[in-house]
């Protein structure tokens, strides 16, 4: 049995959830509700992000094929910080991407860094819709959330930022008959699933 209801819900900031000293484009992303960013949305973020290393590029002297690489790396989430991403840096470091490497001064390795954890303005989120999926029973969370053919994970307040329009939603568990729905939804709202199994 499935309950389905729409509920009016203003979306806000995304922030990045931690992430390793490592490889800060490949972790998934949540916001601070913990709702998950599916991957047309993670896209939109990377690029956004992208857009925003452009408009400090040219000040900071990095060179038309540094700023290629660095603006690569973060629309495509591959970007890798230096090793020693983790301190503050006083010094520079070499930045990693599947085209090649960008060896920045400490100016240029901070606005990259900072760049890399860029939130766009609330209103860069408004046009995404919000699907909640609620599991009965939710414990333990063994059950597997597909939305729009992505595998999502089962997360503690069960809530996905997805593209508006037409949404597909499947939820299963081993042993029980898996939970369908199929909808719209809307910019700046939430569509409420709620899955027994």
């Amino acid at each position: 049995m499935r309950l389905i209801r729409l509920v009016l819900f203003a979306t806000t900031l995304v922030i990045p959830a931690p992430v390793s000293a490592q490889t800060t484009q490949t972790a998934a992303e949540f916001g601070p509700d913990g709702a998950y960013l599916t991957a047309p949305v993670r896209e939109a973020v990377a690029k956004a992000r992208a857009d925003e290393f452009l408009k400090t590029a040219d000040t900071l002297q990095f060179s038309p094929r540094e700023t290629k690489l660095v603006t690569e790396g973060l629309r495509t989430r591959t970007l890798k910080a230096p090793s020693n991403y983790e301190f503050a840096g006083l010094h520079g470091g070499t930045f990693e991407t599947p085209e090649g490497r960008v060896d920045a001064n400490a100016e240029q390795r901070q606005s990259i860094q900072k760049t890399m954890l860029f939130v766009p303005k609330a209103t860069f989120f408004q046009k995404y819709a919000v699907i909640h999926v609620g599991v009965i029973p939710a414990p333990p969370r063994d059950y597997k959330v597909v939305i729009n053919g992505e595998e999502c994970p089962a997360t503690d307040v069960s809530t996905y930022k997805v593209l508006p329009g037409k949404a597909t939603v499947a939820v299963s568990r081993s042993g029980k008959t898996p939970c369908t729905w199929t909808g719209s939804v809307s910019s700046a709202k939430q569509e409420e699933v709620q899955c027994k199994l």
